[in-house]
């Protein structure tokens, strides 16, 4: 007899539950800009119902910032290709990562 679908047997004791970490989206609006370039971020989560406890930002220009995403600015004063970071805890320990890209040019013609 085959074992059921999902690879317990009857005699494993059953499923074995892995718990599903939620993915994170961040999106940077604008993402290109002259500077100085004022950035805003929408963060969307995969499962709505996910509670996190931590945040940490990393704007890619060496600013870090531990605030909620309800409404997270960051102003880019140089010109530059940045890569923003934004890890999530979550109760049980759980961390997701999302990443999102910002160009700053600069105001004269390059």
């Amino acid at each position: 007899m085959m074992p059921p679908m999902g690879g317990a047997s009857p005699s494993s004791g059953g499923m074995v539950n892995i718990p599903s970490i939620p993915q994170i989206t961040v999106a940077a609006t604008p993402s290109y800009g002259i500077a100085p370039l004022v950035v805003g971020f929408l963060v969307t989560c995969s499962d709505p119902e996910a509670v996190f406890q931590t945040y940490r930002w990393n704007f890619g220009d060496g600013q870090v910032s531990t605030l909620s995403p309800v409404q997270v600015f960051h102003t880019y004063p140089n010109p530059g290709t940045y890569v923003v970071t934004l890890t999530v805890t979550m109760a049980d320990g759980h961390q997701a990562t999302g990443f999102a890209g910002v160009i700053v040019k600069s105001a004269t013609a390059d």
